[in-house]
Parts: C-alpha cells; structure tokens; sequence
C-alpha cells in the first residue's frame, strides 16, 4: 500500500472516530478539546513537541501537510453546498490575494454568500478541523495520551512565561 493510501486509510479512521461514543477497549483516537493550543500557540506546540522529542522535525512536517491537505476551506465548503459555483470561488481566491479580507468576509461583501451561509460554513469547518495534535497521532507519530501530558506542559510553561514577563514589568 503506497504512503497516499496509508493516509486517506488514517483520515477515515480519524473522522470516523467518534469521543461522545462510549470508547471501551478501543483507544481513545483524538486530544481532549480542552487541550488543544490556539491557533496563535499552535506552531509553538509544534517546535514545544520537537524539542522534547514526542516527534522530530520530519514528522512534524509530515502533520503540517496533513493538516494542509485535510482542512476544510471556507471556499471549497461553499462550493460542496452549492452555495457557490467553482468559478465563483476560484475568481474569490485569485481576488483574495489583493485584498486584506479573509475568503468569507470577501464572498459577503461581493453578494456571493450571507452572513447566515457563512456563519454555517465557518461552523463546520471549525467542526471539520484536524488539530496538529489530532494529525500526529492519526499519523501514528505519537499517542493521544503522550500528546495530552505534552500539551498539559506546554500550557504550564506558557503560564510560567507569563507569570515570568508579569513580574519582571513590576
């Protein structure tokens, strides 16, 4: 089987898992929600998992693309509804590249989506999203649990750099 087929075999598997079913012998398969780094702390996380050697630098990589490749956009969402036609969305991104404006907020203030459509995609695709975390351990670089105590720390050594930054202001 070819590394392209190892990978759609692990998205499926990544999205047909479920945590609200009960999970029994099977292995919990994503990162409790509540430990997930913004988006801003994000690549942090990654260079944090690095460092303390839960994964190397090809394997963080590796879950960047994933991540890339798997991750809903707002545009191709639009188009899977019908809430726009293909052309409409390619001639939005070409545009995108000019204007300061995310893709939905582009597609409102053209007249192409409302406010109500986008609000709907920008919903599911935050449902859709694949967390770093998450794709690390689809990939099988890592374990849910490693990748939760690993998360737990980053976010104590945040906390610690604030406390840190706080009192040498004072």
């Amino acid at each position: 089987e070819s590394a392209q087929e190892a990978v759609e075999y692990a998205l499926r598997r990544f999205i047909e898992s479920d945590n609200e079913n009960p999970q029994g012998d099977r292995p919990k398969q994503k990162v409790d929600s509540k430990l997930h780094p913004t988006s801003k702390q994000s690549p942090f996380f990654g260079q944090f998992l690095v460092q303390h050697q839960v994964i190397n630098l090809q394997e963080l990589n590796s879950a960047i693309q994933f991540m890339r490749k798997n991750n809903p956009r707002v545009g191709d969402l639009a188009v899977q509804r019908e809430y726009l036609r293909p052309q409409q969305a390619q001639e939005l991104h070409r545009e995108q590249r000019t204007v300061d404006m995310f893709f939905g907020d582009l597609a409102v203030h053209r007249g192409l989506l409302t406010q109500a459509q986008l609000n709907e995609l920008l919903e599911e695709q935050k449902a859709r999203r694949i967390r770093l975390g998450d794709a690390i351990v689809v990939l099988g670089f890592s374990t849910v649990d490693k990748i939760e105590d690993t998360a737990r720390s980053f976010h104590q050594y945040l906390e610690d750099q604030e406390k840190s930054r706080s009192s040498s202001e004072v």
